[in-house]
């Protein structure tokens, strides 16, 4: 039978490990003290989102309460703890919120900014494109009103300036408080897209796909009329952020091309905070690109200085910190591995969100119970070995010394080494292969289709039902 594509098959390790498409965990040092760390290779399917507390950028929730809604939306591998907030509720009701857990950062969702957003200021941001890409930069953001040839820069998203009659505003669903219009201000809402009312005074009820755009005494000639179709765009200052669909700002920067860049941070009023100094030891969450493009998030209780070391020793090449104190939480494969000391107002989660892909060998659909196969970005179906190993009547062994992987059955023996292109027998022919078998968060994977040419099975793909066919 003609083989359609090459299938590569997860092969399990003796010790314990988590499955590709889950995150690699560990604890390492971060100086005196243990860390919690979960790492996870950016790819095409896995994707980001900003959980928020009820929903909304002025309220606080449980952390187990916050995942639990995230874990409903898909395959959750990681959350952690996002960007500063008011967690003390010492705001005044000056502000439109009154007391609450405002959040303090900027926000993006979907494409589209849902918080601070201030065109003329810069800031720290984790990011994550719609292909699976994660960066840390420095970078500005603005969020754009579009109406009758027009395209206004805001002054800012779901932030309250009462007193500014030069001012434009965006209010959206995610405000999740009733905010006064401004004094003098006038504020067209905007339902699905289009224009429905002016309001001049009095509230401005918070509902689904519902915005207001507010403009201050001075620029009542900005407002579109009712009727008018309204559209918003979320654009940021470097033009490699242009695919983010997701981000959070926070800080301070710790990394940047793997280079040590704190002092840079030196121009962001947070290093005010004595907690936030080099050498002050608090609890903290950390992201970090590594020089193979994978993100790590950690949280640890150490120095900023001290995770810029242990960042350098393992190749991180871009880095910043999370909110931390009490803040602090990371949760990774079903499990809390830091638990946080209060309620949280925002959480980075990412998700795997490849399609299902089904195997069935001789007739008979294989069943999952630790992990299920993804096609990786190089249209490899990648498959865990347990159950297949079991359907195809084989044995597996696993020589970690020598890092090699090997397949038993019908007095005949395969053996993939880790990172070569060449595979031999048991009696030492070797076997050349177009792709090597590799080892990826703690799992071993080997290309099936000089499995199974040996052991004198076929592969094929099925792409209505989007399952592998082993015969």
């Amino acid at each position: 039978m003609k083989r359609l594509f090459i299938l590569c098959l997860c092969l399990a390790c003796l010790c314990s490990a988590t499955a590709f498409g889950a995150a690699d965990t560990g604890s390492p040092r971060i100086g005196d003290n243990s860390a919690s760390t979960a790492t996870i290779e950016m790819r095409s399917g896995i994707t980001a989102d900003i959980a928020l507390a009820q929903g909304s950028i002025s309220k606080d929730q449980n952390a187990a309460d916050i995942i639990s809604a995230a874990s409903a939306k898909g395959n959750l591998l990681i959350a952690v703890n996002g960007g500063f907030f008011n967690a003390y509720y010492d705001r005044t009701p000056e502000d439109g919120y009154g007391k609450a857990a405002r959040c303090q950062v900027n926000l993006v969702r979907n494409g589209q900014a849902i918080n601070g957003a201030a065109g003329d200021q810069t800031a720290i941001y984790l990011g994550f494109t719609q292909y699976g890409k994660a960066m840390i930069d420095e970078v500005g953001i603005t969020l754009y009103v579009e109406f009758a040839g027009k395209k206004l820069p805001t002054w800012g998203v779901n932030y309250y300036y009462p007193d500014e009659p030069d001012s434009l505003l965006l209010f959206t669903p995610e405000a999740g408080a009733d905010l006064p219009v401004p004094a003098n201000a006038k504020a067209a809402k905007i339902v699905n897209g289009k224009v429905t009312e002016i309001l001049t005074s009095g509230k401005m009820p918070c509902a689904a796909n519902t915005y207001y755009f507010v403009c201050g005494g001075n620029l009542h000639d900005r407002l579109p009329a009712v009727g008018e179709t309204v559209r918003f765009t979320t654009e940021f200052s470097k033009s490699a952020w242009n695919s983010v669909t997701t981000a959070v700002s926070c800080g301070p920067w710790l990394l940047h091309n793997g280079w040590n860049v704190f002092s840079e941070n030196a121009k962001y009023s947070y290093l005010a905070d004595q907690k936030i100094s080099e050498s002050a030891v608090a609890a903290r969450t950390y992201a970090a690109i590594l020089s193979n493009g994978d993100l790590m998030v950690g949280a640890c209780t150490a120095s900023p200085k001290q995770i810029i070391a242990y960042l350098l020793s393992i190749g991180a090449k871009d880095a910043m910190l999370l909110d931390g104190g009490a803040s602090s939480m990371l949760y990774a494969n079903g499990k809390m591995l830091r638990n946080a000391g209060r309620k949280l107002n925002n959480v980075v989660c990412i998700y795997d969100s490849t399609p299902a892909v089904n195997v069935s060998v001789g007739g008979t659909a294989v069943q999952w119970t630790d992990a299920a196969p993804f096609i990786d970005a190089n249209n490899r179906t990648m498959v865990p070995l347990r159950a297949v190993a079991e359907a195809l009547g084989l044995r597996v062994s696993w020589d970690g010394a020598k890092r090699e992987a090997s397949f038993t059955g019908n007095r005949k023996t395969l053996i993939f080494p880790i990172g070569s292109t060449n595979a031999r027998t048991g009696d030492g022919k070797a076997i050349s292969m177009d792709t090597a078998a590799v080892i990826v968060g703690n799992r071993t994977y080997a290309p099936i289709r000089y499995l199974a040419e040996f052991f004198g099975y076929s592969v094929s793909w099925d792409g209505t039902s989007r399952t592998v066919i082993i015969r």
